[in-house]
């Protein structure tokens, strides 16, 4: 869209759908579902309530472990990536515009 009608009008449509949305959530009707109960205790033991449930229910545990293994492995790919040019391919980029820079990436998108 913005090679085809610009940045300036790309950012405008951004902004009329982003007003629509906002206006579909005032739209909404606000119903208090919840009463006041009793005090809260304090955070530090409803963070350890919250993992020690998180952990004793199957449904969330393997999850939870799932995001973690991926999070360490996956996630850090565009940074792993750039490094791994400059060591096996022995691509130098000469800063953050360098041509060479992008180029793993666009590959990979591609398939």
């Amino acid at each position: 869209m913005i090679a085809s009608v610009g940045l300036s009008w790309a950012f405008l449509v951004n902004a009329v759908s982003l007003a629509a949305v906002t206006g579909a959530l005032y739209a909404m009707p606000t119903i208090r579902t919840c009463t006041a109960g009793a005090p809260v205790g304090r955070a530090k033991a409803q963070i350890r309530a919250g993992l020690r449930y998180a952990w004793q229910a199957w449904e969330l545990r393997v999850p939870l472990l799932m995001m973690a293994v991926i999070g360490t492995l996956a996630y850090n790919f565009s940074v792993i990536l750039p490094l791994y040019a400059h060591d096996v391919f022995f691509v130098v980029a000469a800063g953050p515009t360098a041509p060479d820079r992008g180029h793993g990436h666009r590959a990979l998108a591609v398939g």
